[in-house]
């Protein structure tokens, strides 16, 4: 069970007006629609105890999605739709609790690392790429999806059309779930890259979705992005911008393929090609 406490609507909403001077010519008062971007903390509450998991730069909304999609995809809570029944989310403006029952399997090592997550940098405290690897358990995602490169470009498009925060404000991120056959499962946005998957990846948890077997990314494609997206077991991970040395050797050996510089003409493959014709 989902239950949100809210002190502060407007503190929790997407975007904000904010009073500006403009010059096109000459400089005249002016409005412009701005991305919320708000410090939260993430806490897990077992009985009695709270344990600080970490602190969040992040756009206060579909926060119920962040919390659990983050607590999936660092592998700090194992989610199946039986948990899910015996948690319970409180939010604020300020941080964000995730309640769980004592038969929840919660990582108390996970905790003690504190984890913090900023916009640039959703996972900085890991030391190298060869702990990233070890985290995943040896988990090599399944070679099952085929599918025709011009059709996975429209993946692109649709979500850049969809993107409505971005389309107001210019200000976020967006991360987008997409199944084979190129029906839209999830799409989220924050001013966090790692935030809008956690945001997607929750999303598929809490509504009980089938996760899709292509993750859609606006920007750049770093190493976490792709753990994340190992961890949910995606098997195609696209993005419109660039990928990194560490996110093409994580993907390489998680068995995803990756696509950066997507557009409408082409797009670069950097691991696993054989998906695609």
């Amino acid at each position: 069970m989902i239950v949100s406490t809210v002190e502060e609507d407007r503190e929790l909403e997407g975007e904000q007006k904010r009073a500006i001077h403009k010059w096109d010519g000459e400089l005249k008062v002016s409005q412009d629609n701005v991305a919320t971007e708000k410090p939260l903390q993430l806490f897990i509450q077992q009985g009695n105890k709270r344990h600080l998991i970490g602190s969040l730069i992040a756009t206060p909304i579909n926060l119920n999605e962040l919390a659990i999609g983050f607590l999936a995809s660092e592998k700090i809570l194992k989610l199946d739709s039986g948990q899910l029944g015996q948690l319970k989310v409180e939010l604020d403006a300020h941080q964000i609790i995730v309640h769980i029952d004592a038969v929840v399997d919660f990582d108390m090592g996970v905790t003690e690392m504190a984890i913090s997550s900023t916009p640039s940098c959703g996972w900085c405290g890991r030391s190298s790429i060869e702990e990233v690897i070890a985290l995943l358990d040896g988990k090599i995602i399944p070679h099952n999806c085929i599918i025709e490169i011009a059709k996975l470009l429209e993946f692109t498009t649709t979500m850049a059309r969809t993107q409505i925060i971005f389309n107001n404000t210019g200000g976020v991120h967006a991360a987008a779930l997409f199944s084979q056959t190129g029906e839209l499962i999830s799409l989220m946005e924050d001013v966090g890259r790692h935030n809008a998957v956690d945001k997607a990846i929750g999303d598929t948890i809490i509504n009980g979705k089938k996760m899709g077997e292509v993750l859609v990314l606006s920007g750049r494609a770093g190493m976490e992005l792709i753990h994340k997206a190992a961890i949910a077991e995606v098997e195609i991970v696209i993005s419109v911008g660039a990928p990194t040395t560490a996110s093409i050797d994580l993907a390489r050996h998680a068995g995803i393929s990756l696509l950066g510089f997507a557009k409408n003409e082409g797009v670069n493959i950097y691991t696993h090609p054989n998906r695609f014709y």
